[in-house]
């Protein structure tokens, strides 16, 4: 919405002290409670991938300016667990880019290997890519949104405990300090957190909408009445003979009226419908276009798109306004995805998919 520009009174009341505030937040990211979300307990869960980047910790946190890894997904499936709603929410995962010597991954090269599998499960294929494109690794499975199943889980809380003036967690210790002892083990005493761990990439068919739904199922009822007539054609009928038009006949149908069922099975018989399309039809309306397009020769298909080595398409990529001239510089049949060249700078993409280019 528009900034609307007046003299804030509550500014004024809290005086300078909130000016201060206000300046130093204003430009800050918004902070979220990394512990909210998914309850733990999911199993066989589908999300759809929304983010996936490398990217630095942010000023003020521990370790900041480090590299780490993050990705994340949208939840479709299921639509709620033990009364939480989970549709909308967000599963991610996250790793640190840097050497680690109190975890199980204590080396970058360990925590690469983890990543590098991770986006493998994602459906990501490496063998085009070097260790220069990480970044453009993340920004094409971002760009390809793939579906993954996911499961969330939590161990066991870390107690902390005091014996002789020392401290331990577990079998872990003795530490000389309380603080010392969280420097090794950052969640100890903390209560368990939801783990999340993704299974890699799955074939899933999203629903329309409701609105969109009832829309459509409103146009296929309505539509065959103006091709009534061809089926007509195959089957005389009148006013006179009492017939009722086929479109008519699926309205009655379709609101469970049996004997108008049978009626249109046999109008459909007689126009040259099998009976196991008609068996197999998603509504009486549908059988009504069978009967219309029955001895209509096929729509011929189109080509199938498929770009070429040096052919130029317009590309838009990730973070920029507009699409730019590519060139094409190599195709991936298999994967219908293809590395391209911008003519302008210079910089190279690579394994884009074939939908997203433009002629």
């Amino acid at each position: 919405m528009p900034v609307q520009s007046k003299k804030s009174s509550l500014a004024a009341r809290l005086g300078d002290k909130a000016r201060k505030a206000f300046e130093e937040c204003k430009d800050k990211p918004p902070e979220f409670d990394s512990n909210a979300g998914l309850p733990a307990g999911i199993e066989g869960g589908v999300a759809k991938l929304v983010e996936c980047k490398f990217t630095q910790i942010a000023a003020g946190k521990a370790n900041a300016g480090k590299d780490m890894f993050y990705a994340a997904g949208v939840v479709v499936s299921p639509d709620e667990v033990n009364g939480v709603s989970l549709v909308g929410l967000r599963t991610q995962i996250s790793e640190p880019l840097y050497d680690t010597p109190t975890r199980s991954r204590k080396t970058v090269e360990d925590h690469l290997e983890w990543v590098m599998n991770e986006m493998k499960k994602l459906g990501l294929d490496m063998s085009e890519f070097s260790p220069d494109d990480l970044e453009d690794m993340a920004a094409t499975l971002k760009e390809q949104q793939p579906h993954f199943r996911f499961r969330t889980w939590s161990g066991s809380k870390q107690e902390i405990e005091q014996r002789g003036g020392k401290f331990f967690v577990g079998t872990k210790g003795p530490y000389a300090t309380e603080a010392a002892l969280k420097v090794a083990n950052p969640f100890a005493g903390r209560e368990p957190m939801v783990n999340h761990t993704w299974n890699g990439s799955c074939e899933w068919i999203e629903e329309d909408d409701t609105s969109a739904a009832v829309e459509d199922a409103t146009e296929e009822v309505a539509a065959p009445t103006k091709r009534a007539g061809k089926a007509a054609a195959a089957t005389p009928e009148s006013e006179e003979s009492g017939d009722v038009d086929p479109a008519t006949l699926a309205e009655q149908a379709d609101g469970g009226d049996q004997e108008a069922a049978e009626e249109l099975s046999k109008l459909a018989l007689a126009a040259g419908v099998d009976e196991e399309s008609i068996s197999g039809a998603e509504n009486w309306a549908a059988v009504v276009e069978m009967m219309a397009d029955d001895g209509k020769e096929p729509p011929v298909e189109d080509d199938p798109f498929k770009p070429e080595k040096g052919e130029v398409y317009k590309y838009k990529a990730p973070g920029k306004k507009k699409a730019v001239d590519c060139e094409v510089t190599a195709v991936f049949e298999t994967r219908e995805a293809v590395n391209l060249k911008n003519l302008t700078d210079s910089t190279v993409y690579k394994a884009i998919p074939w939908a997203k280019l433009e002629q």
